[in-house]
């Protein structure tokens, strides 16, 4: 299904013709992407849908674990805890950008609070 949506629809490449976006710089990717969204309270109430997707999602951490992991996370759960993590610890900066915030801070004559 995904190669109808994201090749035939998007005119993009579909199965195979996808380059590796890791191994196959020599061309360009032609992948495809769509977006959907479905109200799924249209199809049933809300709160049903909500269990029924707890559900799923408890059956999929339930699951045995790859070789090297320590859990299953959902979608979206990775960007949540590193969200979580950078709101109690701060926001990393690399060392570039550390670099051209300072800069600026002594162009425009401002102190800069942050120890690099």
């Amino acid at each position: 299904m995904m190669d109808v949506f994201c090749g035939v629809f998007t005119g993009a490449a579909m199965g195979g013709e996808v380059a590796n976006p890791f191994k196959d710089l020599e061309r360009p990717q032609n992948a495809g992407h769509v977006f959907i969204a479905i109200r799924a309270d249209l199809f049933m109430p809300l709160a049903e849908f909500i269990e029924r997707m707890n559900t799923v999602s408890a059956r999929a951490k339930a699951l045995p674990l790859a070789e090297g992991f320590d859990r299953i996370l959902s979608p979206g759960e990775p960007e949540a805890l590193r969200a979580a993590e950078n709101r109690e610890r701060g926001v990393p900066l690399t060392p570039d950008v550390l670099h051209s915030l300072q800069e600026t801070a002594k162009r425009l004559g401002v102190p800069f609070p942050l120890i690099g």
